[in-house]
């Protein structure tokens, strides 16, 4: 038994074995044995019980993240223990994979009834064991990393809303809080006179002086520097145009031509002669908006990995996986075209398309049969991990030969990503584009 590093959800994290703790419950040490040495191998921290009732005492001691869970144990078996488990709200989102021998299939329906969210078969594949664990404990991730996003942005949301509240309070401490704020503060009078600007304001909009020098100025004097930051036509000078007196203002997201993204809140104050004013606030949003991006990448690589796994589970039909994944691949990222290429090296080197999504069923390149020889591109492809990406075929001279076959085909963009095992390459994934740029990164299919 090994214990893990004390994990602590964040808004963004790669995926780390090592940050989880995987309680198994069996009644025959030898399957105890053969699973925790399997998770260790690949970085897994464990913990192990004989009995259920063992079970429900290291689940409150231990406080596992994942639980492999044998469904046939004397005394308690593996349903009632998920049941108890599943009443107690602070246990309630544990993950429970049932470990099962094949003529016990009849109790799965109770099992996920009760709230299992998987299951496998003894004797057990490694690389499924493996693979099952993996997905749910990056399921379990990402819902505790959304979750935590969203304390953090209700944090943040109560932690302005209370600085507004003391920027409301009295203009001297609000002066002294405004200068230290890393947020970028500009307050106007209602005839638009600039009545403060703090440092940030003008770090955030590159202005070259003190906020200081541009106290009773109009805010016409730096709007003509401003402006041009903006996309999408939008001026400094709409503030006053646009905004409702004293009706604070849902947050207005801004994207600058620079690629930064700030974040706009507007709310009504009283000035020191009790004559109404405004308060802009800004705040650079830019790593918040990335950190979304890659959040949103994963939880949709995630979703299309469950799908896959759930409409393939049981099946032992090669072809049946193969049209399941490329139709799942193809649809999630609006491709016009994707297929499957198998890589073989005996007799001679070929590839072979096992399967394709091609909703238009036009071309169909299933059961195609070609050799890759010396061709540059496929070598490429063939010869890393890392996905290869073409955004123009007609400005990318790495096709070489190959060019006219696909302008055949109708293809603007692609896609094309080897698959391996033991970093031995047993195939092509590919995902077309006819009249758009391929919308992915090499990163984003990895």
């Amino acid at each position: 038994m090994s214990s893990p590093t004390p994990y602590q959800p964040s808004a963004i994290a790669l995926f780390q074995p090592e940050r989880f703790l995987i309680l198994v419950v069996d009644d025959i040490r030898s399957n105890i044995q053969l699973i925790t040495e399997l998770l260790e191998d690949v970085g897994y921290s464990t913990t192990f019980v004989t009995s259920g009732r063992e079970a429900l005492e290291r689940v409150n001691q231990a406080k596992p993240d994942l639980i492999l869970l044998d469904l046939m144990m004397p005394e308690m078996d593996g349903l009632e223990v998920c049941d108890r488990l599943k009443q107690d709200p602070s246990k309630f989102n544990i993950p429970i994979i049932f470990l099962t021998a094949s003529n016990e299939k009849h109790h799965l329906l109770q099992a996920f009834a009760k709230g299992a969210v998987d299951y496998v078969t003894k004797p057990f594949n490694p690389p499924e064991l493996l693979a099952r664990v993996k997905t749910h404990l990056e399921l379990k991730h990402a819902r505790d990393s959304l979750q935590y996003a969203l304390r953090e942005q209700r944090k943040a949301e109560e932690e302005l809303r209370g600085a507004s509240r003391i920027l409301r309070s009295t203009t001297t401490r609000l002066k002294t809080l405004i200068a230290n704020l890393k947020v970028g503060v500009l307050m106007t009078n209602a005839q638009g006179e600039i009545v403060m600007v703090n440092p940030e304001f003008c770090r955030l909009f590159k202005l070259s002086f003190q906020g200081d020098r541009l106290t009773g100025a109009s805010l016409m004097s730096i709007a003509l520097r401003i402006n041009p930051l903006f996309l999408h036509q939008k001026r400094l000078t709409h503030l006053l145009e646009t905004t409702p007196h004293q009706v604070p203002t849902a947050p207005e997201e801004l994207s600058l031509r620079d690629g930064r993204t700030l974040e706009r809140d507007y709310v009504p104050m009283v000035l020191d002669d009790e004559s109404p004013g405004h308060l802009w606030l800004y705040r650079d949003i830019s790593q918040r908006k990335q950190g979304e991006v890659i959040l949103q990448q994963k939880l949709q690589g995630t979703v299309l990995l469950k799908k896959i796994t759930e409409e393939i589970r049981g099946s032992l039909d090669r072809q049946q996986i193969f049209q399941t994944t490329v139709n799942q691949v193809g649809a999630t990222f609006h491709a016009d075209r994707c297929g499957i290429y198998t890589y073989s090296v005996e007799p001679e080197p070929l590839l072979h398309c096992v399967a394709e999504y091609e909703p238009k069923q036009e071309l169909l390149l299933l059961n195609e049969v070609f050799s890759p020889g010396q061709d540059p591109f496929l070598q490429i492809i063939l010869g890393q991990d890392q996905a290869v990406v073409i955004g123009d075929i007609s400005q990318d001279d790495r096709l070489g030969v190959n060019h006219p076959r696909y302008q055949m085909l109708g293809v603007c963009s692609l896609l094309a990503v080897r698959t391996s095992y033991q970093n031995q390459p047993n195939g092509i994934l590919w995902l077309f584009y006819g009249d758009q740029p391929c919308p992915l990164q090499a990163d984003d299919i990895n």
